[in-house]
């Protein structure tokens, strides 16, 4: 008797099935690993060798969830819309990409590489969010604090955080994930701006 009634649960479930709405597919963005807004390079190399690590003061830059924060100042994730891959991830390719195209650094290495480095850029991400809770339009926001450290000694040689905001063009994750692309431009070419005239002493 048991079994028959699990069965015919079974079966309803089976057949309640085909009214069952169906769920969107999720669509996957990215940051733009390029930075059109970056100057000319520099004459020659201001650092000899220069490393990216990054810190993970919140969940927002270790996940893929797109966060948005509404008038409520509600942070939520969108349901059907993620990132390809982390935000510290794709954040550190971007910038990458920029510090080679910059020529600031003879040799550029991430974290996860053995080699050694005689300064460290410390990176921690603060906020990367789409911001409901001002007024229209909603707005791409990111904020990343910035540290300069010499490896032998670890010494601090300069700190600053970098602040963007851009208008989101629709009202929805994908235009979020526009405005958060041209934050994060801004951002970049403002941390090689700000690389190039940072007061150091022998940091080759």
């Amino acid at each position: 008797m048991k079994i028959y009634w699990i069965g015919a649960a079974a079966a309803m479930l089976l057949l309640g099935g085909c009214s069952v709405k169906k769920v969107p597919p999720t669509h996957y963005y990215l940051l733009d690993p390029s930075t059109p807004s970056l100057q000319q390079a520099v004459a020659e190399p201001k650092f000899g060798s220069l490393k990216l690590a990054f810190t993970h003061p919140s969940k927002i830059s270790e996940s893929t969830a797109i966060y948005y924060l509404d008038d409520r100042f509600r942070q939520q994730p969108y349901s059907y819309s993620r990132w390809y891959d982390t935000v510290d991830t794709m954040f550190e390719n971007k910038l990458l990409r920029a510090l080679e195209r910059s020529g600031i650094a003879e040799n550029i290495a991430t974290n996860a590489s053995a080699a050694s480095t005689r300064m460290v850029l410390e990176l921690a991400i603060l906020d990367c969010v789409q911001d409901y809770s001002g007024k229209a339009p909603s707005k791409g926001r990111i904020a990343i604090l910035a540290s300069l450290i010499e490896r032998k000694d670890g010494t601090t040689v300069a700190t600053k955080l970098f602040e963007a905001d851009a208008d989101a063009p629709t009202q929805n994750a994908e235009g979020g994930v526009a405005a958060l692309n041209e934050a994060a431009d801004r951002i970049v070419a403002e941390m090689i701006r700000w690389l190039k005239n940072v007061e150091t002493k022998n940091v080759r």
